[in-house]
């Protein structure tokens, strides 16, 4: 009982609960950079699975603490021993507190029981073999508030069976059939590993994003006037900004609009590079975009936007390279297409007394990013950089986002968060046999490794925030302060001592 008492005061570290998602979409993406491809499918059974037998964890140990409590609470009274461990023979009826620890076979055969009656419970199976007395309020109470829980999970359980079932068609099958074909070619090709692994990733995403039809394909299905009428929906945000077009009559922008060509991009696709002749105008649908200089230097990551236009409209090169961050769909307008445009609805003249008037404008934009690339090498903007450690030097001693250390870090983070869900408690709900050194020392090594984890977060660790790296220990410490710090601190003490 000293060491369930103790483990009462450890209770505040599942605080740490709350970062679980967080801790798993930095794991999926560090895997991803690494190369190990994670079928989306079973990666979301998976996650699904872990939620239920976290779930399943915490209802058995708290069904059982529920039990235990009653049990001790009526030791000098059997009559008022009304609990389910009671009833199935599990606990001591003549507890002693503090009294002798429990042999580990009965706590195994106690902490099954209370898991049996969660899984049943959560699954809504309910087959009443176990189940709380109905004698006991708190028991009954408890009972129902998981029946409740139990519902959602259900619920939670079809929504996602759901999602996946409805990918498992005719349509799948039939796109399964495209990729081995495309897949077989590579292999008689003898394409390097990285090509076909590449070719793969396309094909996923397009599966993921237009069910494995390509975008100008996919709109071909659609009469032509309803064509332009999604498209304009979608990119209305952009064209009603985009230079000289916002200004057009309407038949010219529902010509530009039905010319548009969606196009996806994997993570890393190069769009433009610095210097290159623009002959392309694009409108990032979905996704974010890495600006980078010709010294491949990042100075900005956007989203949501439209790329190139001083270069497209005032028919220079390209001023910068761009990069896809992640898969991205992207509309495009070819300098062709545009030009086409101009000569078929007697636009050109128009086109360049406007340009003339309101060149000013694309040249402050020009202006703008030709600045933000010089002043590169000012100490005032590393903190916003994200490049290569021997292009731009970030503070001594700190760890980028995307470095091994980092995810390596993460990992760590992600099982020692895992161990204390489910060894926290167990300590408090079950009274074992003395604790072992091997034991103490994990929950010590684990405690010293969140306590670290905070002074890492506060001085090493650098963050991407609205599309920037500050690798400032004063910046992205500061940040840090603001948000989780307090709810990180609460959960770091005590230690295991």
């Amino acid at each position: 009982w000293k060491l369930q008492t103790w483990s009462l005061f450890r209770l505040n570290k599942l605080l740490r609960a709350i970062e679980m998602p967080y801790l798993i979409r930095r794991v999926e993406s560090s895997l991803a950079k690494a190369g190990v491809k994670v079928p989306k499918n079973p990666l979301k059974l998976l996650k699904l699975l872990l939620i239920i037998l976290l779930l399943a964890h915490l209802n058995s140990c708290v069904f059982f603490a529920i039990a235990n409590f009653n049990q001790h609470a009526n030791s000098d009274n059997i009559d008022g021993q009304r609990n389910w461990a009671n009833s199935e023979g599990l606990i001591d009826p003549s507890p002693q507190c503090p009294g002798s620890a429990v042999p580990l076979e009965t706590v195994s055969q106690q902490y099954t029981a209370g898991l049996y009656w969660a899984m049943a419970t959560i699954s809504t199976v309910g087959y009443g073999d176990i189940t709380g007395n109905l004698d006991s309020m708190q028991e009954i109470l408890y009972s129902t508030l998981i029946l409740i829980v139990g519902m959602l999970v259900y619920t939670l359980v079809i929504a996602s069976l759901e999602d996946i079932v409805s990918q498992l068609d005719v349509t799948s099958s039939l796109y399964k059939m495209k990729t081995d074909k495309v897949d077989t070619y590579a292999q008689i090709q003898c394409l390097p590993e990285p090509l076909k692994a590449k070719l793969s990733a396309y094909y996923e995403q397009l599966w993921r994003s237009h069910l494995g039809i390509k975008g100008e394909k996919l709109m071909s299905y659609i009469p032509t006037c309803l064509k332009s009428d999604l498209i304009t929906e979608m990119t209305a945000p952009y064209i009603e900004k985009t230079f000289f077009i916002k200004d057009c009559a309407p038949d010219v922008v529902a010509q530009v609009v039905h010319s548009l060509d969606l196009e996806i991009y994997l993570p890393g696709d190069c769009l433009f590079r610095e210097g290159e002749r623009c002959d392309m105008l694009y409108f990032v649908y979905k996704g974010s975009v890495d600006l980078f200089t010709a010294q491949n230097v990042k100075f900005k990551t956007v989203s949501h936007c439209i790329l190139g236009e001083s270069s497209f409209f005032m028919f220079e090169p390209h001023i910068c390279t761009a990069k896809t961050v992640d898969a991205c769909e992207v509309f495009q307008l070819s300098m062709g297409v545009f030009l086409r445009t101009l000569q078929d609805y007697q636009v050109g003249t128009r086109f360049k007394e406007y340009l003339a008037v309101h060149h000013p404008i694309l040249q402050e934009a020009k202006a703008t990013i030709e600045k933000t690339i010089q002043n590169l090498s000012s100490s005032k903007m590393v903190r916003f950089l994200d490049a290569d450690e021997g292009v731009v030097k970030v503070s001594k001693g700190v760890v980028l986002p995307d470095s091994k250390f980092r995810a390596a870090w993460d990992y760590s983070a992600f099982f020692g968060l895992l161990y204390l869900i489910v060894s926290i408690p167990i300590e408090i709900s079950f009274a074992n046999k003395s604790i072992h050194v091997g034991i103490f020392l994990v929950d010590f090594m684990v405690d010293i490794f969140f306590v670290a984890d905070i002074y890492c977060r506060l001085r090493k660790f650098a963050i991407v925030k609205d599309g920037f790296l500050l690798s400032l220990p004063k910046t992205f410490g500061k940040i840090y302060r603001r948000g989780e710090f307090s709810l990180d601190l609460l959960s770091a003490s005590p230690a295991s001592f």
